[in-house]
């Protein structure tokens, strides 16, 4: 089973992704409990650009891809 880490340790954010992943096997976990990861100061004009530099970021630490979210609220 294939595995991907989604770069939060916020139930809620992990729920959501396991939700849209649950068809595709393949296993869904966060940032484990206790790990120590860099600060991000999410600088980029875009939610896109943020996302990019926790993924990259996380993904280092790790030594395995994750996937980093940057939720927007748009009125």
């Amino acid at each position: 089973m294939k595995r991907i880490i989604v770069g939060t340790t916020n139930p809620a954010k992990i729920a959501q992704v396991r939700v849209a992943f649950s068809k595709l096997n393949i296993e869904v976990t966060g940032i484990p409990e206790g790990t120590t990861v860099p600060d991000i100061t999410e600088d980029g004009s875009t939610a896109e650009e943020n996302a990019r530099k926790k993924a990259l970021a996380y993904a280092k630490v790790q030594d395995h891809p994750v996937l980093a979210m940057d939720n927007a609220l748009y009125l």
